[in-house]
């Protein structure tokens, strides 16, 4: 008690100690270790083992609570994901669907032209659409230039007739054997 009252008495970790009692359990231990005639530890009352057991039991619940509660979080957070892959499986196969009746749509739309085109051709006649055919390769393969002179030649030909004021006109613009070829079908036309 004295190093107590004094301030040098220390615990075993080392401690200051500032307690009185803690101070009179130091000096008992110590009275013992030293082979003095020291009664034992009396036992402890029955409302401190009660308090220590209900202690330990909260302990207990407090942990298990705890567990508990990262179990249910972790179960939330698994059933989340679970859901999350579900709905993005989903949102594949719809969209995957969605693709396919595009494309579905656009082989409908294409062979349906397709027919409304024959079906054209069928009421035009088939010589009109291989006269246009063969127009166009010519007009492919002549260039445009020479297509629309022929065009030019062929109108003035028409509008003129045979007239020599035509002829002459017709021969300075395109030149002398188009016109030539121009007169001539001009006057087998007529003839027909």
């Amino acid at each position: 008690m004295h190093e107590f009252k004094q301030g040098t008495l220390e615990s075993g970790s080392g401690a200051r100690v500032t307690d009185r009692d803690q101070a009179v359990a130091i000096g008992l231990s110590e009275a013992r270790e030293a082979g003095d005639n020291v009664p034992p530890p009396p036992p402890a009352k029955k409302a401190a083992r009660k308090a220590a057991k209900k202690a330990v039991k909260k302990a207990v619940v407090k942990s298990a609570a705890r567990k508990a509660v990262k179990k249910a979080v972790v179960k939330k957070a698994a059933k989340k994901a679970v859901k999350k892959a579900v709905v993005k499986k989903a949102a594949k196969k719809a969209a995957k669907k969605a693709v396919k009746k595009a494309v579905v749509r656009k082989a409908a739309r294409k062979a349906v032209k397709k027919a409304a085109v024959r079906k054209a051709v069928k009421k035009a006649g088939v010589r009109r659409a291989v006269k246009k055919a063969g127009a166009r390769k010519a007009v492919k393969r002549a260039g445009a230039r020479k297509a629309v002179k022929k065009a030019v030649v062929k109108r003035a030909v028409r509008k003129a007739a045979v007239k020599r004021v035509a002829k002459k006109a017709v021969r300075k613009a395109v030149g002398r054997r188009v016109a030539k070829k121009a007169v001539r079908k001009a006057a087998a036309r007529r003839r027909r």
